[in-house]
């Protein structure tokens, strides 16, 4: 879809294409790039009690909530292993989340 969406601006930027009304485009579960996704999905995790408080805040004292630097890998792995087997894909249903980080106790 982005590509489309791409494709019809570029023409739409030609005066002899007719034009095509692209107000926007929405992208879910988009994957942006490597190190933004490694980052963000640290916060999201955390955000829905996947790992303990305490390790969160080593990962945001190292910085590794804006960076993905080596330093980073202990402690990302660590979380990994806090949060197992769990399909981050289903925590959320029906607008009410399965698992919060009141609800859940590390």
């Amino acid at each position: 879809m982005p590509t489309l969406a791409y494709t019809v601006h570029q023409g739409n930027q030609n005066p002899k294409n007719a034009k095509i009304n692209l107000k926007g485009i929405m992208v879910g579960n988009g994957v942006t790039d490597e190190t933004f996704d490694a980052v963000s999905f640290t916060q999201f995790a955390y955000n829905h009690g996947l790992y303990s408080p305490n390790l969160y805040a080593q990962i945001q004292a190292a910085g590794c909530l804006t960076s993905n630097s080596g330093k980073c890998l202990p402690l990302i792995s660590q979380m990994y292993q806090q949060i197992g087997n769990v399909n981050v894909r289903r925590l959320c249903r029906r607008r009410r989340c399965l698992l919060s980080r009141e609800r859940r106790q590390l």
